[in-house]
């Protein structure tokens, strides 16, 4: 077998954008995290605590995906190129990143004084400015600095509602299946796509104008280049679909 050069962070050892975004997110935030333990260990007990927590799974999926730094603030919407603004539409003084959100916009330290945690707070926001390390730092905090953390924070329940808060005051709103116009028919399609396999699957579900269902198919695929030749792909099984069924 002739060399090749190989990306040790993936599994075929190729390349992809989601292996280096993991890679540089345990760069900037995992290492810190794992310092913050009280065992010296390669795996952070935060994931540990977390999925360990008796609180309804929605959660634990909120704590998480803060963590990793997957919340839709206007600053990481910015970073990101999916928009060119960046300020907390709340308060309007600082970029509205994961930590502004929780920890330092006026409206979150209310409550957060509120509560008796604000010096807590403080505390972690003063070691770490990054959001996801400061609550990560919060969640690894020991009872006794903190008696309130373990009902409070650890359960990550304001912080739920400091961002549910925030959808409701700059008008996020949830998008919902719409029916279709009188006598027509609606066809919805999707795709799921694994960068490093570069194989996924479609599904395709057609509904009449009252919502009742119609026709569904499923399929997969592989050696597919990118999420929106999938996409593509999940449009084309679509509308095969509509021709099995006799819909023009």
């Amino acid at each position: 077998m002739e060399d090749f050069v190989s990306w040790q962070y993936s599994k075929l050892g190729i390349f992809t954008v989601k292996s280096s975004y993991h890679l540089e997110w345990d760069h900037q935030h995992g290492r810190k995290l794992r310092r913050t333990a009280t065992h010296d260990t390669s795996n952070s007990p935060i994931w540990k605590i977390l999925w360990s927590l008796n609180v309804p799974a929605k959660i634990k999926i909120h704590c998480w995906r803060s963590l990793l730094g997957a919340i839709p603030c206007f600053g990481v919407l910015a970073n990101r190129n999916m928009q060119n603004f960046s300020q907390c539409p709340i308060c309007q003084v600082d970029c509205e990143s994961i930590g502004h959100v929780f920890f330092k916009c006026q409206r979150a330290k209310q409550i957060w004084e509120h509560l008796g945690l604000a010096p807590a707070i403080a505390a972690a926001c003063d070691l770490e400015s990054e959001g996801v390390v400061a609550l990560g730092s919060l969640l690894l905090q020991p009872q006794e600095k903190a008696p309130m953390l373990p009902d409070v924070l650890r359960n990550d329940l304001i912080a739920t509602a400091i961002w549910a808060k925030k959808k409701g005051s700059v008008g996020i709103e949830r998008h919902g299946w719409q029916k279709s116009k009188e006598d027509f028919v609606k066809l919805n399609v999707d795709a799921a796509y694994d960068v490093d396999t570069r194989g996924g699957g479609t599904c395709a579900i057609i509904r009449e104008d009252r919502g009742f269902f119609v026709a569904a198919a499923k399929c997969q695929f592989q050696f597919v280049e990118d999420a929106a030749t999938a996409e593509a792909i999940a449009l084309q099984d679509g509308l095969a679909l509509v021709e099995s069924v006799g819909c023009n």
